[in-house]
């Protein structure tokens, strides 16, 4: 019997398979896994999260039997998602990842006392 696909209207819980699927694909369309391995889902937080939170009426998942396996996500005006990308989601992503990153190596690096939180 053939396999069966259902495609769905995303919803918050789909982000963690999102990413996996985006980090899969990742390598120009073959498994990114070997590439991203400190930080798995580098590639999802920048392609798909921002799709997901800011346009989650035009954000589908496609379902197999084992779970999420693709998504299309779709913007209704590129410029400004593009734009929320830039004033919301970035500068929040870059805190979010420099915070670890200095936590990670505070014993190795001397940080500037304006630097720490």
């Amino acid at each position: 019997m053939p396999e069966e696909f259902k495609i769905r209207k995303a919803t918050p819980a789909d982000r963690e398979a999102a990413y996996w699927v985006c980090l899969k694909t990742g390598d120009h369309g073959d498994d990114g896994e070997a590439l991203f391995t400190e930080d798995p889902d580098a590639l999802g937080r920048i392609y798909v999260g921002p799709y997901l939170e800011y346009e989650p009426d035009l954000a589908l998942v496609l379902e197999d039997n084992e779970g999420v396996c693709g998504y299309c996500l779709g913007a209704m005006d590129s410029r400004q998602l593009y734009d929320r990308y830039e004033q919301e989601w970035r500068p929040e992503l870059t805190q979010v990842r420099l915070r670890a990153f200095l936590n990670q190596r505070e014993g190795l690096v001397r940080i500037p006392r304006h630097w720490r939180w």
